[in-house]
């Protein structure tokens, strides 16, 4: 677009340009109108094209920098370096082009249309190949223009009288095509159809000769099943009419045990509730009897033993001084007494504890004895037992009267 501006020949062609390039980008045009129009301009157009004013190279110096080696050369070694490096761009094009195409870059718009307009002018073209990476392009003479264009326009003569118009030649083998394509479709469907069919046959009859195996294996196994099940069935029975049998023998047997244990139970309540009377009896005869002569001896001794130290202590008194020591002395006294009426609870009472175990004791041998008894001879008289608790009892006074 630069270009384009600098290229002006007129001082309103130049405007116009300049005001376009400001409607596509504001900035830009504000750098370029900032800078006088007599001191820029490239030097493509220097000589070639009638410019506006412009007579100066500030926007190509990066380009003339890399110049400086070809500009020092001689004229013909200039020539041939650029001719050099125009056939090395061109080729350079031409390897992209090819990699573009792999690629699936697509032409631009404007490259299209000057691919197109070059390429009506190829005919005029002729390339050398003077060596492997070397390639000459030569314009071909008029003649040669002409000569092709002659022969085109016989080929297009000939083809126009064999088949017609060339569209339509066109139009029927993109219909042949299109027809063998679509033959070529449908026959790969029709294959594709018949080999997924045949599949799903296959696949349906290996599920039936499946579904059929399954099946009698389920009733082979059902069938084991109902015979383990009902020969179990009828073990289980057996065993159970077995059991029951047993079980009403052992619940007769139980019963006659039961009531055999209720006999026993209640004759030998009986004879306990005898022997306890008993007991009772000789317990109560034994401490009625005996312990109150043991209390009466202790009593005695007590007595005897207090009457003895209130005479020793009479006679104190009456050696010392009566008045200093005659509360000393009572309540000497007072603690004497509780002293032995402490002892004398506590005896009373070691004598009753020892009293009631030695009657338990007795009691239980009897109760021993009698079940003994009543084990031996359960048709002996009751009235055996009487003599033998009185024998019992009678032997219950030597540990009282160690006591």
């Amino acid at each position: 677009m630069v270009w384009v501006i600098q290229a002006a020949g007129s001082e309103d062609e130049f405007t116009s340009r300049l005001e376009a390039l400001a409607v596509a980008n504001t900035d830009i045009a504000h750098v370029l109108c900032d800078i006088p129009a007599g001191q820029w301009t490239l030097h493509v157009a220097f000589a070639d094209v009638n410019l506006y004013g412009w007579r100066t190279t500030n926007f190509v110096e990066s380009e003339n920098n890399q110049a400086l080696n070809t500009r020092h050369k001689n004229p013909f070694d200039v020539f041939q370096h650029y001719i050099a490096n125009s056939m090395q761009a061109k080729h350079n094009r031409w390897i992209a082009s090819e990699k573009w195409k792999i690629d699936g870059k697509v032409v631009a718009k404007y490259a299209a249309n000057l691919l197109e307009e070059q390429s009506k002018q190829a005919g005029q073209i002729l390339c050398r190949h003077e060596e492997e990476h070397q390639r000459f392009v030569e314009q071909r003479v008029a003649a040669a223009q002409e000569e092709a264009n002659a022969r085109n326009n016989v080929l297009v003569l000939a083809i126009q009288q064999t088949y017609g118009d060339p569209s339509a030649l066109e139009r029927r083998v993109v219909a042949r095509i299109q027809a063998v394509l679509q033959q070529l479709q449908d026959g790969a469907q029709q294959q594709a159809r018949a080999f997924a069919e045949a599949q799903i046959a296959d696949q349906a009859a290996a599920n039936q000769f499946m579904e059929h195996r399954m099946h009698a294996a389920v009733q082979q196994v059902e069938s084991e099943a109902n015979l383990r099940v009902g020969a179990r069935i009828q073990d289980l029975w057996a065993g159970i009419c077995s059991q029951q049998s047993t079980t009403t023998e052992e619940f007769k047997r139980a019963a006659e045990e039961r009531s055999d244990i209720s006999n026993q139970l209640q004759h030998t309540v009986e004879q306990y509730q005898l022997v306890s009377m008993w007991a009772k009896q000789s317990t109560s005869a034994l401490i009625h009897g005996t312990l109150p002569s043991l209390v009466y001896a202790r009593l005695e001794e007590l007595q005897e033993a207090t009457i003895a130290r209130a005479e020793a202590r009479v006679v104190e008194l009456v050696r010392g001084g009566p008045d200093q020591h005659d509360t000393a002395i009572r309540m000497r006294q007072k603690q004497e007494r509780v002293t032995e009426s402490n002892h004398l609870k506590e005896r009373l009472r070691q004598v009753t504890v020892v009293a009631k175990k030695a009657a338990e004791s007795k009691a239980r041998e009897m109760m021993a004895l009698r079940a003994r008894v009543s084990e031996s001879a359960r048709n002996s008289a009751p009235s055996d037992v009487p003599k033998d608790v009185d024998v019992i009892v009678s032997s219950q006074d030597e540990p009282l009267a160690r006591v």
